[in-house]
């Protein structure tokens, strides 16, 4: 009777593997490489970002959050942040080095900014702040930022931590990430982890998961004093708009001639008070 229940449980372990967890991970899944990379975590694993308008020569900052969505301590974290791109309506550009005077990330005068933290504990946050330095010859427009995340992370207190590499999708180029996200073969799903061939990104970069990336505007904005002008012509077309009808239409609103009239003696009066100052200097 004993060996039959226990042929009994192995055979429910086999066909559902899944409940089969380690008793201090509720949230477990039969590999823990499935379980941390799964993309319902890893895209709020860096959230609540802010982006900035920054005037050329001026700085900005671009906030945001790291999450740990994980029911265990995310630890020995290093996050890398990099300027990487710059676009306009017309134009798109790597941006590196090379590049005229780019933003950077003034923590490390340059385009990338790493910084380290000794662990996460599960459902914690912690927040950043970038702050972007301009010159006044960077050139407008949008920047865009990625981010490399790496932590170790183990599913259980019995088990060795393992190292995970989480990327942007911005390190691979677009014919890479179009191969590695077409429809899978038959022979290519065991290189698929949620819907990525993961195998064939890693030959370019490492990654186990990926993870957002964010932007921020470098402009001068749109200039003033057009707006002023557009208000000015609109008030001295609308005055002459009254004159006009006020003349056409002389004697039917006594009310309307009299205030008018009023008007026009304060302004001929302050017209010769100033014409009075001018003569006398």
């Amino acid at each position: 009777m004993i060996r039959r229940f226990a042929a009994l449980v192995a055979v429910f372990i086999l066909l559902f593997p899944g409940l089969a967890v380690a008793a201090d991970d509720p949230f477990g899944a039969p590999r823990v490489e499935d379980y941390v990379s799964d993309p319902s975590r890893t895209n709020f694993i860096l959230q609540n970002f802010s982006g900035p308008t920054i005037y050329p020569g001026n700085a900005g900052n671009i906030d945001f959050k790291l999450y740990n969505p994980y029911n265990r301590t995310m630890e020995n974290i290093s996050l890398v942040s990099e300027v990487y791109a710059y676009a306009t309506l017309e134009t798109y550009k790597d941006v590196d080095e090379r590049f005229p005077n780019p933003p950077k990330i003034n923590q490390s005068k340059a385009l990338r900014y790493t910084v380290s933290i000794e662990d996460l504990r599960p459902g914690s946050k912690r927040s950043f702040v970038l702050t972007m330095d301009t010159s006044d010859s960077t050139p407008e427009g949008v920047y865009y930022v990625r981010f490399s995340l790496e932590f170790d992370y183990s599913n259980s207190t019995n088990s060795t931590p393992r190292h995970f590499v989480m990327r942007s999708m911005s390190y691979y180029s677009k014919e890479q990430w179009d191969y590695a996200t077409r429809k899978a073969n038959e022979s290519d799903i065991p290189y698929y982890r949620h819907g990525l061939n993961m195998t064939y990104l890693s030959q370019f970069y490492p990654v186990d998961a990926i993870i957002p990336f964010t932007s921020f505007s470098v402009r001068r904005g749109v200039p003033i004093w057009p707006l002023f002008l557009f208000i000015g012509l609109a008030g001295g077309a609308a005055i002459l708009a009254y004159m006009y009808y006020m003349n056409d239409n002389y004697g039917k609103y006594p009310w309307l001639d009299e205030k008018t009239r009023q008007i026009t003696g304060k302004y001929e009066k302050f017209r010769r008070s100033l014409y009075e100052r001018a003569r006398k200097r």
